[in-house]
C-alpha cells in the first residue's frame, strides 16, 4: 500500500498529509507534542463531507477527513491551524493536499 506524503517542518511540529482512498485524506501530527484545537481549512468551492475540527492530535497520530474537490475548486491548497498545550497563540501551516492514487 503506497501512500504519497508531503511534509513541511514548522518549529517542532510536522503536519503530514496523505491520501487514504477515494476522497479520504489523513493529517498526521509529525511533532513530539500533542497539538490542540486543530482545524483544516479546505480549498474554496470544495465539499466537506466530515468534521474538519479536531480537539487534539497526539504525536505521530493521525485523523482522517473526507474532502471532495470539485471542478470549481481552484487548487488543492489547505491551511492547518493548531495550538500547543498551554499556549494561547495559534500556529498555522499552508500546504497542498497530495494527489489521489
Amino acid at each position: 500500500n503506497y501512500t504519497r506524503r508531503y511534509t513541511l517542518s514548522l518549529h517542532d511540529a510536522l503536519p503530514i498529509f496523505s491520501w487514504v482512498k477515494g476522497d479520504m485524506y489523513a493529517l498526521t501530527n509529525g511533532g513530539s507534542d500533542v497539538e490542540h484545537d486543530v482545524h483544516v481549512s479546505p480549498p474554496a468551492y470544495s465539499a466537506v463531507a466530515t468534521e474538519m475540527d479536531f480537539p487534539e492530535i497526539g504525536p505521530m497520530s493521525s485523523v482522517t477527513f473526507m474532502l471532495l474537490l470539485t471542478e470549481a475548486s481552484p487548487n488543492r491548497n489547505v491551511k492547518v491551524t493548531w495550538r500547543h498545550a498551554e499556549e494561547t497563540d495559534t500556529r498555522s501551516w499552508n500546504g497542498v493536499l497530495p494527489p489521489r492514487g
